[in-house]
């Protein structure tokens, strides 16, 4: 379960649900945001409060996520990571499977992979048909130990749009800016 107007924010349950649990954490997500009027991402502002809740996934552990930056209708980055205990396992990539310095706030261990992965096929097909039609959009999506794909959440304000300053934010900004055609808005 997650609320759809804000971000970072989850609960996954396995087995038979703490109701006391669930119900506390659906009412503090469903009350007023203390970034009501202050928050940096208007539409979160402005988002009708609601619950999503997502089918647990049936794992040997936790499956492995996959975003994909579509940026102009390509994709031009690829994260993957496994969320394992407190520090999970990313690496990131760019359209050719070449391997960039990470820009993300929270640190991570180094995940190991194939490159390109044996299902990138499928993940690929999959991200494009859901994201065609933006100009920039994250798609995320879960792989399972069997290598059926999960679809999990779009967001056009990945980290909240909130990126650390570290050594791979300078280039990020500059390949995404030259990536990124906004539409005009003269006509």
């Amino acid at each position: 379960m997650k609320p759809n107007h804000s971000s970072g924010r989850a609960l996954a349950v396995e087995g038979v649900p703490d109701w006391t649990m669930v119900k506390e954490a659906a009412h503090s997500w469903l009350a007023p945001s203390r970034f009501r009027g202050l928050h940096w991402i208007w539409p979160y502002d402005i988002a009708e409060s609601g619950l999503l809740a997502e089918v647990y996934i049936p794992n040997q552990g936790p499956p492995i996520e996959w975003q994909v930056w579509i940026i102009g209708g390509r994709i031009q980055y690829v994260v993957v990571q496994q969320r394992l205990g407190s520090i999970p396992k990313r690496s990131v990539f760019d359209h050719d499977w070449k391997a960039v310095a990470p820009w993300y706030n929270r640190d991570a261990a180094p995940m190991r992979i194939e490159v390109p992965p044996i299902n990138w096929g499928n993940i690929e097909h999959i991200a494009l048909a859901i994201g065609v039609g933006w100009d920039m959009i994250r798609v995320d999506l879960f792989e399972d130990q069997r290598g059926g794909i999960w679809f999990s959440e779009l967001t056009p304000y990945p980290s909240e749009g909130l990126f650390s300053n570290r050594d791979g934010m300078e280039t990020f900004d500059l390949k995404t800016g030259d990536a990124w055609k906004l539409p005009s808005l003269l006509k």
